[in-house]
């Protein structure tokens, strides 16, 4: 199977889970998957196969309450650093893993590769790697978020075209921006 979940609470995952089978269903009829309708995407666009779940990859760190963690560590009832300042503790959390053969057939899912600097001196702190739909605000001094995929015209801002990856999703007790490298990265309840 090209895609695995852990869940924690699986009612307040439906929307990804419906999203996720839409995608299968496509891709095992050899067509292109439906537009999902897990949360709305801003950035304008003609493909079909625009990747709509967000997540943070891999190695990226997040700041806790007991230092900065790989995403992939990340585990329900953690303390993360919230964009006011103080901690928020982990509600929900999901790990989205892709597989070659999904990857190779969506390629829209490549995670997006920021450089350690590409936004000025530490932002990011190091190099990370988010889902194209994840919000981040890159920007200490507006109260503004994008879409990481429109980001890609910036220097340091790639594709990473991986043959597998993973992507954590994880919210606190209602929508936050957390800490990551320097970055702040949405937690949106679903």
């Amino acid at each position: 199977m090209a895609v695995r979940h852990d869940f924690d609470d699986a009612a307040d995952q439906l929307a990804v889970l419906e999203n996720i089978k839409n995608v299968l269903r496509a891709d095992d009829a050899g067509k292109a998957p439906p537009i999902a309708k897990v949360k709305p995407n801003p950035v304008p666009t003609t493909d079909v196969n625009q990747w709509t779940i967000d997540g943070i990859a891999g190695q990226t760190r997040v700041s806790t309450s007991f230092g900065d963690v790989p995403s992939e560590l990340l585990r329900k009832n953690d303390m993360v650093r919230s964009i006011s300042g103080d901690f928020k503790r982990i509600v929900w959390i999901d790990r989205i893993r892709l597989d070659e053969g999904f990857m190779s057939r969506h390629p829209e899912a490549y995670p997006i590769h920021i450089r350690a600097n590409a936004f000025g001196k530490g932002i990011p702190a190091r190099d990370i790697e988010v889902s194209p739909c994840h919000r981040l605000r890159v920007d200490r001094f507006t109260n503004g978020s994008v879409v990481a995929e429109s980001l890609l015209h910036r220097p340091g801002v790639t594709r990473a075209p991986h043959p597998h990856v993973t992507y954590t999703q994880f919210h606190c007790d209602g929508d936050t921006m957390v800490k990551v490298e320097n970055l702040w990265a949405e937690s949106r309840k679903r």
